[in-house]
């Protein structure tokens, strides 16, 4: 396919494949990367065990780069955070596999869907929007499935391939907390 491979930081301040669908950038290096810039990637993916640290080089907030299409996190932390953050797309799409994770909530810049796939239980990360709108689709395709780290409303469809768990235990077993889980089906 149409792909770029970054082994090392990433300064992304234009467009990757501006006519496309097709095509992705890929953070692959073998120890911690930066991505900065306020460019737009069509697909981006994070495969780097060591994870990835999203910088704001100009002091600006709200600064940051764009994912129009989809955001795979296959290996890695993505690490964002207020100050050094990047927006979500309208009607973008999160996929998460096991081994990889986002920090901290991207700005949403209108719908998006979530995704979980592979083999493992996931806790829910930055991936789930606070707010009550953004979340469309939450789409529990990994087995294992998922704990809620925090409440969520999913406005479209919720898929359960697996099982969803609306609290989290300690070591001994004993609910910590309890979360919701609401689907509005609009």
């Amino acid at each position: 396919g149409i792909e770029i491979h970054a082994l090392n930081e990433t300064e992304h301040n234009g467009t990757i494949n501006p006519a496309s669908l097709h095509g992705k950038y890929v953070m692959l290096g073998n120890a911690a990367q930066n991505i900065s810039g306020s460019g737009r990637f069509t697909n981006l993916e994070l495969d780097n065990s060591a994870g990835a640290d999203v910088i704001n080089k100009t002091g600006n907030t709200p600064d940051g780069f764009q994912v129009a299409r989809e955001l795979r996190l296959t290996s890695g932390e993505l690490r964002n955070s207020t100050d050094a953050n990047f927006k979500m797309a309208d009607s973008s799409t999160i996929v998460r596999n096991f081994g990889g994770s986002l920090s901290n909530e991207p700005i949403f810049e209108g719908r998006v869907d979530v995704q979980y796939i592979g083999t493992g239980q996931m806790l829910t990360g930055g991936e789930i929007p606070t707010s009550v709108d953004p979340l469309q689709e939450l789409i529990v395709d990994n087995s294992g499935g998922i704990i809620l780290s925090k409440d969520a409303t999913a406005n479209k469809r919720v898929y359960v391939g697996d099982n969803i768990k609306a609290y989290e235990v300690d070591a001994s077993d004993q609910i910590t907390s309890e979360h919701t889980l609401t689907y509005t089906g609009s």
